[in-house]
């Protein structure tokens, strides 16, 4: 590493360079030119009056914005729990320009749940904060209602 003009000297006085740092970073390219996507940072809190934690759990997001849409956006959070808020990476191929709504949607587990069927697992939302990777702006978005309800498998917040 030749840091401030000051490379690594070699043999038996060599310099300790720093390790890596506990961290995850990833590149999401596509499969074809372009290889460029854009990618955007989601926060979400989600509220609910009893405690309860899922694992695992898939959603859909749709992005609307002023030059183009992108919809149902598969992602799995490894973990939701009530009154707590999660922040991940979402990436998407196609320019959607300033964001101006955001649909989100808890998906139906593929197997049957004798959990799910007595109780009804669902969680309020106040608001989504998502900034994007590209251009760094940060945008909020509310409910029309003041907060949006989210269950598991129906229509979408």
């Amino acid at each position: 590493s030749c840091r401030k003009n000051r490379c690594n000297n070699l043999g038996y006085k060599v310099n300790r360079v720093r390790t890596k740092r506990n961290t995850k970073m990833y590149l999401k390219t596509r499969a074809q030119m372009p290889y460029k996507v854009f990618h955007y940072q989601v926060k979400i809190h989600f509220f609910a009056k009893t405690n309860m934690t899922k694992t695992n759990q898939p959603f859909l997001i749709s992005l609307y914005g002023t030059l183009d849409k992108s919809e149902n956006i598969a992602f799995t959070l490894p973990e939701i729990s009530s009154n707590k808020t999660f922040s991940f990476l979402i990436y998407t191929e196609v320019d959607i320009g300033d964001l101006f709504m955001v649909k989100l949607q808890w998906e139906k587990d593929t197997f049957f749940s004798w959990s799910d069927w007595w109780t009804p697992f669902s969680f309020d939302i106040q608001r989504i904060r998502m900034k994007s990777g590209e251009t760094q702006k940060k945008v909020v978005f509310c409910s029309r209602d003041g907060t949006s309800h989210l269950s598991k498998g129906e229509e979408a917040a």
